[in-house]
């Protein structure tokens, strides 16, 4: 199903806000926490062989609409830390999930990725609940990435966001929703060389409905915001004609939508 979007004359950012309680940096190739106030820090991954750390760099990283991508995050209830590692394999990064007291250990949230494969990027969701990330696999042997959506604490499979895998798929970018309710996407889901902007539940159980209606031959959607409430969404496209850059607006949740 395709929603047909409207165009718009001008596009908001949203400021950057940091209101995170604790410190939290990368020690001796480990996560650690420590409260503002001071105190002995607690550590919260597992000790390592010498090959294998807590990822900090581009091919991996965490991200928010309101700051810049990170190595790890911290979920907004302060409870919990999802970070990158070649934890269980040198070189395979793959993404686990911390509590913050360190009373547990880490539990892993992504599926086996195989070899060449591993996680690329994570966000958590405003209400703490999941953390959708994304995934390259070359199980066959063929590149495709794929959106999936995990419970923060671990405990069940990770749920397939972005439709039934394809060859050569890209995931461009992805936003969860202020309720956090829903991911939305852009992304070439069939392989077949063109950027479109969707959205899915992030509960999984329904395909993902695209966003930015029909595009021109040689058109893709270049970025997207979600407005504060989480109804419409903005973006930027040469929808209408090859090159010709433009903003539209369609919205995600009314009577009648999908």
């Amino acid at each position: 199903m395709t929603a047909q979007p409207l165009p718009l004359v001008q596009l908001d950012l949203d400021p950057a806000v940091d209101a995170q309680r604790f410190r939290v940096g990368a020690v001796d190739q480990r996560v650690v926490l420590a409260e503002a106030g001071g105190g002995e820090p607690v550590r919260l991954s597992p000790p390592m062989p010498p090959d294998r750390d807590v990822y900090v760099g581009d091919a991996c990283q965490g991200q928010t609409q309101r700051s810049q991508p990170a190595p790890f995050l911290i979920s907004p209830d302060s409870r919990r830390v999802v970070y990158c590692a070649d934890q269980d394999a040198d070189e395979i990064l793959e993404l686990y999930s911390a509590p913050l007291g360190g009373d547990a250990p880490p539990v892993k949230l992504n599926l086996p990725p195989g070899t060449g494969g591993g996680v690329r990027r994570f966000a958590i969701s405003p209400d703490s609940a999941s953390v959708v990330f994304e995934s390259l696999t070359l199980e066959t042997g063929v590149p495709q990435e794929r959106l999936y959506a995990a419970p923060i604490q671990g405990g069940s499979l990770p749920v397939l966001l972005s439709g039934p895998p394809r060859p050569n798929a890209v995931i461009a970018a992805f936003v969860i929703s202020p309720d956090s309710a829903t991911v939305v996407f852009t992304g070439d889901r069939e392989g077949a060389g063109q950027i479109v902007l969707s959205s899915v539940a992030i509960a999984g159980g329904e395909p993902p409905v695209v966003r930015s209606g029909d595009l021109v031959r040689g058109g893709n959607v270049a970025e997207f915001r979600l407005s504060a409430d989480g109804a419409r969404v903005v973006y930027r496209a040469d929808q209408r004609s090859d090159e010709v850059q433009e903003l539209f607006v369609a919205p995600l949740r009314g009577p009648g939508l999908p």
